[in-house]
């Protein structure tokens, strides 16, 4: 990837890529990450605090707590791992360990591991070992965010990137499902500082009503999740909640 040709970039891209202190061809390199990712407490890993947040032991205790809507969404739509570029090559590597100011690429099929903003459209990557060598794709992106924010899938093309419509026109969204197309894109939010972060704090997320057909990934709709829940574990829902509410926070 040193030797990459550099992708031409509207201005907006390049005072971002600035103000994030990173570079499209190389990438973060490992001290600069792991100087940004701190001492690796939890509120600077890119994790997301769940929609029922509780001790280990409560969980193994009441088991029920998986079954409830919102958990078994969060948990569909949670990153595992990302192709990020560092030190000029291209890995994959754990999601949680992504910082601010890394570049990703972001496929087809894929979760969306950070809030991010993309840059190019059509840089796929062909992964071996811990390389990635480039593709041709298709010169446009499709992405679903209607589980996070309401609103309906999403085409970003090559050609709204050049222009100035800023970083709000390529804001992608952590959790959300790439469904056509490939990019590159600079993380610029992680764990609760991102989008799905903040609105689960501000008890915002999930809003099932609000939600298309096509909001859950792997093809369980919002009335799927909650008829899925028999009424034995309706039961099991509202007296976890209700053990929930009397535990120490």
């Amino acid at each position: 990837m040193s030797n990459a040709t550099r992708p031409p970039l509207a201005l907006w891209q390049v005072d971002l890529l600035s103000r994030l202190q990173t570079d499209i061809v190389t990438g973060l390199n490992s001290f600069e990450a792991s100087t940004r990712r701190g001492n690796g407490h939890l509120e600077e890993l890119n994790t997301v605090s769940p929609p029922i947040d509780c001790p280990q032991w409560v969980c193994c205790l009441l088991p029920c707590i998986k079954h409830i809507p919102s958990m078994k969404l969060f948990n569909r739509i949670r990153p595992e791992d990302a192709d990020v570029l560092r030190d000029s090559e291209w890995i994959c590597y754990d999601a949680a360990s992504l910082v601010v100011g890394d570049i990703i690429c972001v496929r087809e099929g894929e979760v969306v591991p950070a809030d991010c903003v993309i840059l190019t459209v059509g840089d796929s990557l062909s992964t071996s070992g811990s390389s990635a060598s480039s593709e041709t794709s298709n010169e446009e992106l499709v992405v679903d965010s209607s589980h996070i924010t309401g609103e309906r899938p999403r085409s970003i093309q090559s050609s709204n990137l050049v222009s100035d419509q800023g970083v709000d026109a390529a804001q992608l969204y952590y959790g959300s499902n790439v469904l056509h197309g490939s990019g590159l894109a600079v993380v610029n939010a992680v764990g609760n500082n991102t989008r799905l972060g903040s609105l689960i704090r501000e008890s915002q997320w999930p809003k099932f009503a609000n939600a298309s057909t096509h909001s859950i990934p792997f093809d369980e709709s919002p009335s799927s999740v909650n008829t899925d829940l028999t009424d034995d574990d309706d039961s099991a829902k509202d007296s976890t909640i209700g053990s929930i509410a009397l535990l120490p926070r």
